[in-house]
């Protein structure tokens, strides 16, 4: 009897690369993770902060301060303190009330109009105005939003990043398996 031998068999061929194959797997389900959790805890995160930043500084817009008597007098105070000089805008009545017509003390916030006119009688006193450091809050929360932003970026090339490492992994056991079949060039019979 013959004995047969199978040259070209070798038996595990992929096996070397399981774990390198498994490593990329879990890496790239890891890094997809990653990017969506840094998102929504990104938020929450912002979320909780968010009365900090207000605190170092905001703008407030069409603030409810109050109700103009029968002659277009007013007093109170604004909500914050602080105020940005020359950032306020003050409506009565809803009419824009000239800055000859009314006081504002930027320190405490305590506002005083008066302005007699037909809209301004017994008219709703709004204020919008900048207060604290409003240069600097603002430039905390585009800082945010610019973070967020990049974040969605990323996350809009994920797709492609996920379709490329599966390629790779498809790929590489497929060159690895012909690599591995192909019969030895200089092998004796």
């Amino acid at each position: 009897m013959e004995k047969i031998t199978l040259k070209y068999r070798k038996i595990g061929q992929v096996r070397e690369n399981t774990g390198a194959i498994i490593t990329l797997i879990i890496g790239v389900g890891v890094s997809i993770l990653v990017i969506i959790f840094i998102g929504a805890l990104g938020g929450q995160i912002y979320a909780q902060t968010e009365p900090d930043i207000e605190a170092i500084g905001g703008e407030i817009i069409n603030e409810t301060v109050g109700t103009a008597d029968a002659n277009g007098y007013f007093s109170g105070y604004l909500s914050k303190t602080n105020i940005v000089e020359g950032s306020e805008i003050i409506y009565c009545g809803g009419e824009q009330v000239p800055s000859a017509n009314y006081t504002l003390n930027y320190t405490s916030g305590y506002l005083e109009i008066n302005y007699n006119t037909t809209a301004c009688q017994n008219g709703q006193v709004l204020a919008t105005y900048k207060y604290g450091d409003y240069v600097i809050a603002s430039n905390i929360k585009n800082s945010i939003v610019s973070g967020f932003k990049s974040l969605k970026i990323t996350g809009n090339y994920l797709p492609i990043i996920v379709m490329a490492s599966f390629m790779f992994i498809a790929l590489g056991l497929i060159f690895f398996i012909f690599r591995r079949s192909t019969p030895p060039q200089n092998s004796a019979l």
